[in-house]
């Protein structure tokens, strides 16, 4: 069984004649151009209905309401405290090169997973916020733990 080109009559206007694996030996089926016509749009609809739903933003709320959700040990993720101690040690630098207070004043002795757990506190208790940057609700979060007297 043969799957070239079936010879054909000079083409009058129609689509060429192309041998079908399904097709019986010695017939061919038309392939009308009308079909592409149909079937493109098909596709790209197809396609724009099955693409991927996209990841939260990684500076949202949303995202690190994902991130530090307790795991299988009921820890926080490496990335999420990563993120929490990063975004306040840069509130520090930047409180020392402006030489502006804290938005929040947290004693020397808080651990990294206290501040984690205001974080994640924070989100959970407030979903609504999960659209604002991240580091807005960090600020709020341990603006409201360690208020400035």
């Amino acid at each position: 069984m043969s799957t070239r080109l079936a010879q054909a009559a000079p083409n009058e206007g129609r689509a060429p004649l192309l041998r079908s694996r399904l097709a019986r030996p010695g017939e061919a089926r038309a392939l009308p151009m009308n079909a592409m016509k149909i079937a493109a749009p098909l596709l790209l609809l197809t396609a724009l209905a099955l693409r991927p739903v996209h990841a939260a933003e990684p500076w949202t709320g949303t995202f690190w309401n994902e991130q530090c959700a307790p795991g299988t040990n009921g820890q926080a993720s490496l990335g999420c405290s990563a993120f929490v101690m990063g975004a306040i040690d840069g509130m520090r630098v930047q409180s020392m090169a402006t030489k502006t207070p804290l938005p929040f004043c947290a004693p020397g002795n808080v651990s990294t997973g206290r501040t984690v757990e205001i974080f994640r506190q924070r989100l959970a208790s407030r979903p609504q916020d999960h659209g604002l940057p991240a580091v807005v609700i960090l600020v709020n979060a341990l603006g409201e733990a360690f208020p400035c007297k």
